[in-house]
């Protein structure tokens, strides 16, 4: 029967203030391990970590599926960032598709009302050692810096509260409350597609000042993904960013008009794509989400001391890591294009 550590709530918090959750598990190797694999999953989003170290490039885990049926299950060799002695497992966990906004109506907890991690990680050591790690009651789950992060909304964090300590071994989460464990849910499925990651950065065409502290970035092409902004500014300073396609002719600015949805049989709704980031000071800080998506080419950034220049933003562009096999080119320049379009 498949083991879940299932986020306790007292009550299921409102949709644009669910913030990402942070479970983490120590544990402790006798040997250098000499293969180390491990399964894992989640309903909702995660990103984990090992000893402090990001164990992939992966983003947006495990995917969407039809999670009352199936879930996608990624699998990793963590040898290389296991050690001798003791050892510290460390997973954000937010809403994704699974209990997030989806579809046209943005319709929230459409597959459940709680978050949930699935971890199986089974560690073969140099002295023949066999160790297992999978849901029990040694995790522990606190909250995280991400105060906030839905797909459509977008992410809200306060990086002064951002600790990197719960990522290493030795912190003291005694305070912090055991996840729920839970058995059954949908069948752990192996990944149908390549998995989706940062393919490509773009480096902005311009960033316009059109009012004090409120800058207006082109990235000259549509994508999707988010923005890296590298410059937060001193601590306490709260940067709105705002992604967009259109800007107004009038004032330059970003219009979010095109993005309301008014049909018939469904409520009027509203995708906001923002991003809300407040600065701890700290020099070479940066902000880039991970539990969100955006599709836009304009981005209004508000709040921010200035100045702002194209060296301090990048467009990241997220998607299936597919690899081309092919390529067109022929002696009519608007085909072309009309082909790179379609690839795009």
């Amino acid at each position: 029967m498949t083991r879940w550590l299932q986020v306790h709530e007292d009550s299921t918090p409102a949709p644009g203030e669910r913030g990402a959750y942070l479970l983490r598990r120590e544990f402790e190797l006798p040997a250098q391990p000499v293969r180390a694999v491990l399964r894992v999953s989640a309903r909702g989003l995660y990103e984990g970590h090992v000893n402090g170290v990001r164990m992939s490039a992966d983003v947006l885990t495990p995917g969407y599926t039809e999670y009352l049926h199936r879930v996608q299950v990624q699998t990793y060799d963590l040898a290389p960032l296991l050690q001798e002695g003791q050892n510290a497992l460390a997973f954000l966990l937010a809403d994704g598709w699974y209990r997030g906004k989806v579809g046209i109506g943005q319709l929230v907890d459409n597959y459940g009302d709680r978050v949930a991690l699935f971890v199986d990680l089974r560690i073969e050591c140099a002295d023949g050692t066999l160790v297992e790690v999978g849901a029990d009651d040694a995790w522990r789950a606190g909250p995280s810096h991400i105060v906030s992060a839905d797909l459509f909304d977008g992410q809200i964090e306060d990086r002064r509260l951002l600790d990197r300590a719960p990522y290493e071994a030795g912190f003291d989460d005694s305070g912090w409350a055991a996840p729920e464990i839970v058995e059954g849910g949908p069948n752990l499925v192996d990944p149908v597609a390549p998995p989706v990651r940062r393919i490509e950065e773009i480096v902005p065409v311009s960033v316009r000042e059109i009012a004090p502290g409120h800058h207006v970035v082109d990235l000259g092409q549509n994508i999707n993904g988010w923005v890296r902004l590298t410059d937060l500014g001193p601590e306490g300073t709260t940067i709105t960013l705002t992604h967009g396609e259109w800007t107004d002719p009038d004032t330059g600015d970003l219009t979010m008009e095109n993005y309301i949805v008014n049909v018939p049989f469904l409520p009027e709704t509203f995708v906001r794509q923002r991003d809300i980031v407040t600065s701890a000071g700290i020099p070479g800080d940066a902000f880039e989400p991970q539990f969100t998506t955006h599709g836009f080419q304009y981005v209004r950034i508000e709040g921010h001391p200035g100045p702002l220049s194209v060296d301090d933003v990048r467009g990241v562009v997220v998607h299936t890591d597919l690899r081309p096999i092919g390529g067109f080119e022929c002696s009519n320049e608007d085909v072309n294009r009309l082909h790179r379009a379609a690839v795009w």
